[in-house]
């Protein structure tokens, strides 16, 4: 079956995997030549080896083992362009573009037309119609054994239905688009360049049938546009897949392609331009691909991709070489577009290969030259020239010099390096060595004097490289040091005794030694010096000096004493004064002398007597200064008299108390008793009986004993109590204590148990207790007498127990008996208020009522409850 080729848009445009764009116009160009297609046939190229098959796969060796194709097959025996990850073999020669596709980001033309100017047209984002919907697009460029070049391309397309335009347009100018949303073309012509050219690709019957238009942009009837030229078909041929077909790099989204989603052709680009135009040959700088709605000159177009910078050749060429040529080794051509032709320069002094275009440097002559490449195409004799210059090799200076080839260490001054003759670009100074660091460029420069003696190097430079170098050397003198020490200070305050002494080392013979920038001298001694600050400047004989460090000679403090004194001695004519002398200033330690006495180091004078005085301070330089006089005062003579109670209150007693009376000495007193602890009061109180002094001291020291103070100790204050030994009877009051007291001051108070003193020793009217009796006397001095215990007696009870009754009626057989206890001693029994007796019984008695009253010897009584005898019923009888 015959099929026709079926040509989708190559799209470049934002999200598209891209592989080496820059070779797409040249596949676009030659897959648009071509106006019919035949059956499958292979494109004899040389590379892949075996030609290339067109057959509408993609694998290598199917259906003809040996024959190259896209990608390899399981058997690898067949060569290939493209790994199966889509890495090209060669990349100078295969490339593939993968672009997104159903996709709302596409750009379209806005009301633009086929032959409008490009600066007309407009743009937007938005989805591109499925049946002009491209996924993959690649090409694959070789020569055949006639050197003919060959282009092998490849497409695909979302949809299969309808007819759909494509235009692949080559100009030979640059077209951008613009983010404003239009596009800017720099054609002269129209917005276009002449014979710049479009290949329309119309696809119909769903990619079964293929038709190509080739058109060339000219000027008719005073207007540009582009004109339809006929093709024979002779010169390319293309088929689509006829079957599911396996797509490694992926096929809108899967691995197979579908029949007629994909195409491929090839086209012997070198035979499209014998048929067109034999002797036309043009530089492409762009190609926009675009489709179209109709094949109509005023068509509206549709999608189109990112216009794509360009630079190839049909039917010319294209000779350059490298910009910087230099008169030494080769120089190779570099060359795209037709070749084997002839190379040719002028003027004469280069020598070029005729064949190769190659230029024997050596040999050649500096100069420019014009270099002529002479070709045929079609028969038609064309030829392309460039310029080259051949630049010559830098020579050597001739001279090198330096202005001050001695020059002093730590100079802060400039050096000028000189140089003359050779030739370069630009002559440049180094150190280190020849090439090392750079110090500066030109045949006279300036620069810092070196801290080392140095070697410069200079030497001519130019593109070309560099000449041998020319050294000079400047020496730096050896490094002066010098030291300055001088006099810590003058002797004294303002005195004119410094001096300096400098050591200098290194340098160049003899030494001038000037100080602060005065008159030089030989000697490196400065003396007569007042306090200040100086730098001795130190030169040899070649000029060359060093400054010192500063030297400060400092100037003493003023040499200052003041004296300050006891104001007295401690004590009426003591020898414990003082003076203490305060110096500053001067230098080092000092020396005090006292009223023109010995000297010495202590600036303290102790043991004086009262008097005046004043010192002379004088420090390690022999400075000296005398202090204001001092005066010491003698103070009054200390007395003391004391005056005591004549006795204690109490024997024994601690109120005794002694007042002092002081006067003279010198400021507040302290007292002491009898060598006990000092105190500040002049009165000692609570003092037992004894016999007192007191020492009265100063502040200072001073004291004096008072005339001894005697305390008597009355006598001990003593007393007895006696008493009743109890009450008389049980509870009664009638106890007694007398008290019997002795010693203390005056008359005697009594206190019963605390209660209200009374003058009388003797207290009655006692119940039964423990008494204890205080005895004061007219000083307040009590005794406590022993405690005086009177007994409460056992209550007196009695019971009485009698006769039931009497035997007989009337009888006194009736017997009473009485149980007493308690009481004192014993007991007397009463019967019915009748006389006591001893005994406890009552016998002899009637019947009646009896009561018994007991009493004992203090007259204590009782009664016992009454008794009753009873007295029995008469004894009757009748007979």
């Amino acid at each position: 079956m015959e099929t026709n080729l079926n040509i989708k848009k190559f799209n470049c445009k934002r999200n598209a995997l891209v592989y080496n764009v820059s070779f797409l116009p040249t596949l676009i160009v030659l897959f648009t030549i071509f106006t019919q297609v035949i059956f499958a046939q292979v494109a004899p190229i040389i590379q892949p080896s075996g030609g290339f098959q067109i057959e509408g796969n993609l694998k290598a060796d199917n259906p003809v083992i040996g024959v190259g194709d896209w990608l390899p097959n399981s058997n690898n025996l067949g060569s290939y362009v493209f790994n199966n990850n889509g890495t090209p073999v060669d990349a100078l020669k295969s490339k593939v573009i993968k672009d997104d596709y159903d996709s709302n980001t596409d750009l379209v033309f806005q009301g633009s037309k086929f032959n409008d100017n490009p600066n007309s047209w407009t743009w937007s984002a938005g989805k591109a119609s499925s049946k002009s919907d491209i996924n993959n697009a690649m090409y694959h460029v070789g020569v055949d054994n006639l050197n003919n070049t060959w282009l092998i391309v490849g497409g695909d397309r979302l949809s299969t239905n309808g007819t759909s335009y494509i235009d692949f347009e080559f100009l030979q100018n640059q077209v951008v688009r613009n983010p404003s949303g239009g596009f800017s073309s720099v054609g002269p012509d129209g917005g276009r360049t002449l014979n710049d050219f479009v290949l329309s690709m119309e696809y119909s019957n769903g990619g079964s049938n293929a038709n190509v238009h080739f058109y060339l942009w000219k000027l008719v009837s005073g207007q540009y546009k582009y004109v339809e030229q006929v093709v024979p078909s002779s010169v390319a041929f293309a088929i689509t897949n006829l079957a599911n077909e396996n797509m490694p790099l992926g096929a809108f989204g899967s691995q197979n392609y579908s029949p007629y989603q994909f195409v491929e052709a090839a086209v012997n680009i070198t035979a499209l331009f014998g048929y067109v135009e034999p002797c036309l040959g043009l530089s492409v700088n762009t190609v926009i691909i675009k489709t179209k709605a109709s094949d109509s000159e005023t068509a509206a177009l549709g999608d189109f991709v990112e216009p794509i910078p360009v630079k190839f050749d049909f039917g010319t060429a294209t000779i350059s070489y490298n910009a910087n040529l230099c008169q030494s080794g080769f120089a190779s051509v570099i060359q795209s577009g037709v070749t084997g032709g002839v190379f040719s320069s002028s003027p004469a002094g280069l020598v070029i290969n005729s064949n190769n275009g190659e230029i024997n440097l050596t040999e050649s002559q500096v100069g420019t030259y014009t270099i002529t490449y002479s070709f045929v195409t079609n028969s038609c004799p064309k030829s392309v020239t460039t310029a080259v210059t051949i630049n010559p090799l830098p020579e050597a200076p001739i001279t090198a010099s330096i202005d001050r080839p001695i020059v002093c260490a730590e100079d802060n001054g400039n050096i000028t390096l000189s140089s003359t003759g050779g030739s370069g670009t630009i002559l440049n100074w180094y150190t280190d060595n020849c090439g090392g660091v750079l110090v500066g460029s030109g045949s006279s420069i300036s620069i810092p004097s070196p801290i080392v003696t140095t070697t410069y190097y200079v030497r001519w430079e130019n593109s070309c490289g560099v000449s041998t170098c020319i050294p000079v050397t400047v020496n730096v003198s050896g490094l002066i040091t010098a030291t300055a020490t001088g006099s810590a200070q003058v002797s004294c305050y303002n005195a004119n005794d410094g001096e300096i002494t400098v050591t200098a080392n290194g340098g160049t013979g003899a030494y001038l030694y000037s100080l602060n920038g005065g008159t030089a001298q030989n000697s490196n001694v400065f003396s007569g010096l007042i306090a200040g600050t100086y730098t001795v400047d130190v030169s040899d004989i070649n000029g060359c000096n060093v400054t010192t460090s500063a030297v400060t000679i400092s100037n003493p403090a003023m040499l200052t004493a003041t004296a300050t004194g006891s104001t007295q001695v401690s004590c009426f004519n003591g020898n414990d004064g003082e003076i203490t002398v305060t110096a500053n200033g001067g230098t080092g330690a000092y020396n005090y002398s006292l009223n023109g006495g010995t000297a010495q180091t202590s600036n303290v004078f102790s043991g004086l007597i009262a008097g005046t005085y004043s010192i002379v301070v004088s420090d390690i330089n022999g400075c000296n200064v005398t202090t204001s006089a001092v005066t010491i005062a003698n103070p009054a003579m200390l007395t003391a008299t004391s005056t005591g109670s004549a006795q204690v209150s109490c024997y024994n007693a601690n109120d005794g108390e002694i007042t002092v009376t002081a006067n003279g000495g010198t400021g507040a007193y302290l007292y002491s008793l009898n060598g006990g602890t000092a105190q500040t009061s002049n009165v000692f109180s609570g003092l037992i009986a004894g016999t007192y002094s007191i020492v009265v001291s100063d502040i200072n020291g001073c004291n004096v004993t008072t005339s001894a103070v005697i305390i008597s100790n009355p006598a001990m204050l003593t007393a007895t109590a006696t008493g009743s030994a109890q009450v008389s009877c049980y509870n009664a009051n009638d106890g007694e204590i007398t008290v019997t007291a002795n010693g203390g001051t005056g008359a005697y108070l009594y206190s019963l148990n605390g209660g209200t003193a009374q003058t009388s020793n003797v207290f009655s009217g006692l119940i039964a207790g423990t008494y204890t009796v205080v005895v004061s006397d007219i000083n307040g001095c009590n005794v406590t007498t022993d405690a005086v215990t009177i007994a409460n007696p056992v209550m007196l009870t009695a019971t009485a127990t009698g006769s039931a009754q009497v035997s007989c009626y009337n009888a006194n057989d009736g017997e009473i008996t009485v149980t007493a206890n308690g009481g004192t001693g014993a007991y007397l029994y009463s019967l019915n208020g009748g006389t006591a007796q001893t005994s406890n019984i009552f016998s002899g008695l009637i019947a009646g009522t009896y009561t018994v009253v007991v009493s004992d010897i203090n007259g204590c009584n009782v009664t016992a409850e009454a008794v009753a005898i009873a007295n029995p019923d008469m004894l009757t009888a009748t007979a």
